[in-house]
């Protein structure tokens, strides 16, 4: 009957049945033998699982304490080799947020100086999105400003609160000091955290630091809250239902893994043995009625505590810190826990022989599925290269058709991965290339400044850039435009090259023509001549109210005055394109007439040569008039408009070169003198 039964089944089914039944009846015998020895063993099972419990945490505990010790010997290492300077405390900000960021554990890193100032990030409750950075205020002495700080590292403008701050009268600072080396305080309730529900008591490990001559310089402190403390001792596995509290030697609660408060309503800790939790309050009453207090414990004590009828296993273990910091750990689990270890080995038993029948089942299905194999694999290959698994190949050779199929397929997955790595490394491309771009407008007296980049592919040639040059007057600005020919990845190369040229040249004094002849001999230098680019830089100077500029083989600017109503002509002045020859000399152009109210104009040549479906280029002349139109408007709305103007003329047709252009208007506020008064235009 059982052969009738097979035989109606597919191979599939009835193979993988015929290699179970054996293995799963093995299986159950031994279930049944592990769950009778285990039952015998329990009373050992528990006393080595407490000792192991106790020994892990004690372990962590040690890992806990050992993370401020280590960050103050790193940071302690940046003072000495100057990478943290105690001048500029302001400086520390993001290397104190990365120390916070990378240990959870921590709630503060803390430096204070001899002379009063300090600076610190802290995390409050423990709470990854109440991250608060302060440092001394340099406009009231005395005066901590403290600010969130975000996931980067950046803070606002204004702090979220101020107030009067010395360190050197904080328990953290006084702690190591009056030790003469590294040293914990004692808890002590922080300072700071606006919107904090309630004061942080918390427990800082300080290293003082003295200068050659041995003078104090500060302290660099790192951080733990009781709250902290507490939460880690949460995450502690001690068993299903089991806990785990720290004691300090005169039987305060330092921590505990039940939620219990750390300290009263009015703010003062409480001891371990009256705190309304059973299991705590009995079990530290057990201690300290057994040794007199938590200090007196001299070594690791086990006993059985009964709480409100139920049995619980006590081990109470000495703990002494590397740091010198001594805390009594007490582990407490009920004896229901380890009976149930018992039940779960038995569970485990039946667990592998589970897996073990369900290996034997995969084995039995595998022989049975020989015959339809190759199907199978094509169908799972080609659903993993569709999920993205592009590495895969697959190699049937069951027959010459399959060992081809095979062949083709790869070929083919081999052509996809290319092509989305070529996709993946543009976009990277693109990324790299809008962050060397001005990430905003600069802020510059008398000049209201605005620019547009566009791509017509990933990356391009265009750059633009707002630059600082050494020697230069405030309020003064070197805007630069470059095109490279061509776009695309080898244009934004050249671009990027150029553009590290140029900034590296403007750090020190030189005229507009020094600088492109600069750039021009190290790109002929780097490129043998081979690619080359316009550039043009021009300059307003509000000191003394003309502009100046130069050109390499790139057009003028656009020069529009509304009081003549025209545009200005700017002349030729300039040479050859950056790339092409070495030694070449730049002329440099000076405009004196200026006026408020002009606005000057620099692009590259795909604003005025896009054209439109009908073949018909935008042009000068039509740029020159929308200019026109919008003299009365701010930069940005100028910049807006023109684009906007450009996109309507050419409307379904794809612009196919790169569009880049600044707009710079002049104000009134550029004639005045930098010392408060009016200067006449007319007199520069």
């Amino acid at each position: 009957m059982t052969g009738s039964v097979l035989s109606r089944l597919p191979l599939r089914v009835s193979v993988p049945i015929l290699f179970v039944t054996p293995v799963l009846l093995v299986g159950l015998l031994l279930s049944a033998l592990a769950y009778a020895r285990e039952h015998g063993t329990a009373a050992d099972l528990t006393r080595q699982g407490l000792e192991q419990v106790s020994r892990r945490v004690a372990s962590r505990m040690d890992i806990l304490l050992d993370t401020p010790r280590r960050v103050n010997a790193l940071n302690a290492s940046l003072i000495r080799q100057g990478k943290l300077t105690t001048d500029d405390l302001s400086a520390w900000r993001l290397t104190l947020a990365a120390h916070l960021r990378a240990h959870p554990s921590l709630s503060g890193v803390v430096w204070g100086s001899a002379d009063g100032r300090a600076t610190w990030v802290s995390r409050y409750n423990g709470d990854d999105a109440r991250i608060f950075y302060a440092v001394s205020s340099l406009d009231e002495p005395g005066t901590m400003d403290e600010y969130p700080i975000d996931s980067s590292g950046a803070i606002p403008s204004e702090p979220a609160t101020s107030y009067s701050f010395d360190p050197r009268v904080r328990p953290w600072y006084r702690a190591p000091v009056e030790a003469g080396g590294a040293a914990w305080c004692e808890p002590f309730v922080w300072v700071g955290g606006e919107g904090a529900d309630e004061p942080t008591v918390g427990i800082s490990y300080g290293m003082p630091m003295h200068d050659a001559e041995g003078a104090l310089l500060g302290v660099i402190d790192a951080d733990l809250s009781l709250n902290d403390v507490s939460r880690f001792l949460e995450g502690v596995h001690v068993s299903d239902n089991g806990a785990v509290y720290v004691a300090e030697p005169g039987g305060l609660l330092v921590g505990s893994s039940r939620g219990v408060p750390l300290a009263d309503a009015r703010g003062e800790r409480v001891l371990a043995g009256e705190v309304t939790d059973d299991w705590i309050r009995i079990s530290a009453q057990t201690v300290v009625g057994r040794f007199g207090s938590f200090g007196d414990l001299g070594q690791t004590h086990v006993e059985t505590v009964l709480v409100a009828g139920e049995p619980l296993l006590l081990m109470a273990s000495p703990f002494v810190h590397a740091t010198g910091l001594r805390w009594v750990i007490v582990t407490l689990v009920p004896e229901r826990d380890f009976l149930a270890e018992v039940e779960a080995g038995r569970q485990r038993s039946m667990l592998v022989s589970a897996v073990a029948c369900l290996l034997t089942l995969l084995l039995g299905w595998g022989a049975a599925l020989l015959i339809i194999r190759p199907m199978i694999q094509l169908t799972r290959h080609a659903r993993r290269v569709g999920g993205g698994e592009l590495d895969l190949e697959i190699h049937l050779t069951q027959s010459p058709e399959l060992r081809q199929l095979s062949s083709e397929l790869n070929a083919m997955t081999d052509g996809l991965r290319d092509r989305v790595r070529m996709r993946h490394s543009l976009a990277v491309a693109m990324d790299v290339q809008q962050a060397l771009l001005p990430a905003q407008t600069p802020s510059v007296t008398g000049l209201d400044v605005a620019a547009r980049s566009e791509y017509c592919d990933e990356t391009g040639g265009d750059y633009y850039d707002y630059l600082e040059v050494a020697g230069l007057d405030e309020g003064s600005m070197l805007f630069a435009l470059g095109d490279v020919m061509g776009h695309g990845v080898a244009a934004a190369m050249l671009m990027a090259t150029a553009r590290g040229m140029l900034r590296s040249y403007t750090q020190g004094e030189g005229s507009l023509s020094a600088i492109l002849t600069h750039v021009n001999d190290l790109l002929v230098e780097d490129t043998g001549g081979q690619r080359f680019m316009t550039m043009l830089l021009m300059m307003v100077d509000r000191k003394e109210h003309v502009l100046r500029w130069t050109s390499a083989g790139h057009d003028p600017p656009f020069y529009y005055d509304p009081k003549a109503d025209c545009f200005l002509d700017m002349g030729e002045h300039g040479g050859l394109p950056l790339g092409i020859m070495s030694d070449e000399v730049y002329h440099e152009a000076i405009m004196r007439d200026l006026r408020a109210g002009q606005v000057i104009v620099i692009g590259t040549d795909g604003l005025w040569e896009s054209r439109n479906a009908a073949g018909e280029q935008y042009g000068r002349e039509r740029l020159q008039e929308t200019i026109r139109g919008l003299i009365d408007r701010p930069a940005s709305e100028i910049e807006k408009a023109l684009y906007r103007s450009l996109k309507d003329f050419c409307g379904e047709q794809t612009i196919d070169d790169d569009v880049t252009f600044l707009v710079v208007k002049i104000e009134e506020a550029f004639f005045e003198d930098q010392d408060g008064g009016d200067r006449d235009p007319s007199a520069s």
